[in-house]
């Protein structure tokens, strides 16, 4: 997997500015080659609403492929009752090998940062709250067209930095929850930070 992003206009516009990015994922398992396939292009809008936060907004759009190879497969219909015999039909349903289709997402986020009073003061603040769906329109996702579906991807995450002042050290939590279907999973930690040493530039 790759991806890149990066700020389309400038930063110091008054009234925000746009983002975009690229993602490209490949991934094969298994005898049967399962593979997925994904390249998404996404934009945002990033809105200041106030001095040190800002409110984006995202859409991604792409195409995916799922794919399979079935000469490696081996059925229990092929044991001949001595052993493994290729000659044998499998008698599985013929499926595809290939599925196309177009993916879509889109979400929400909003960015608080404060920075430090003064150097070293370490009581910077930051915070990032976002929600997030993927596939809402739910393509097929069958190589037998049976109707199965990609359901639809929900995901909600938050996350901290907090400098704890005059000190080093900073605390960093985080939560994330995901459902899709009838799975859900919820995660939440946090990480210090211990900052080694301060270094600064003096010029003129």
């Amino acid at each position: 997997q790759a991806s890149f992003d990066m700020a389309l206009s400038k930063i110091s516009n008054k009234t925000g500015f746009w983002g975009g990015g690229i993602n490209i994922f490949n991934d094969e398992a298994g005898v049967s080659e399962m593979g997925t396939f994904q390249a998404n292009l996404s934009f945002a809008y990033h809105l200041y609403v106030g001095e040190n936060s800002t409110l984006g907004a995202g859409l991604m759009g792409g195409f995916a492929q799922r794919s399979i190879n079935y000469d490696n497969l081996k059925w229990g219909s092929q044991f001949d009752g001595y052993s493994y015999n290729s000659a044998l039909q499998p008698g599985e349903p013929a499926g595809s090998d290939k599925i196309n289709y177009l993916d879509l997402g889109g979400g929400l986020v909003w960015n608080y940062s404060k920075g430090e009073k003064y150097m070293s003061g370490n009581d910077q603040r930051k915070a990032k709250v976002g929600i997030a769906v993927f596939h809402p329109h739910s393509p097929d996702y069958s190589f037998y067209k049976t109707g199965e579906k990609l359901n639809m991807k929900l995901v909600l995450h938050g996350d901290m930095l907090i400098g704890i002042a005059n000190t080093n050290l900073s605390v960093l939590p985080g939560i994330i929850y995901y459902s899709q279907g009838k799975l859900s999973e919820l995660n939440g930690g946090a990480m210090f930070r211990y900052l080694l040493k301060h270094e600064s530039n003096y010029t003129g």
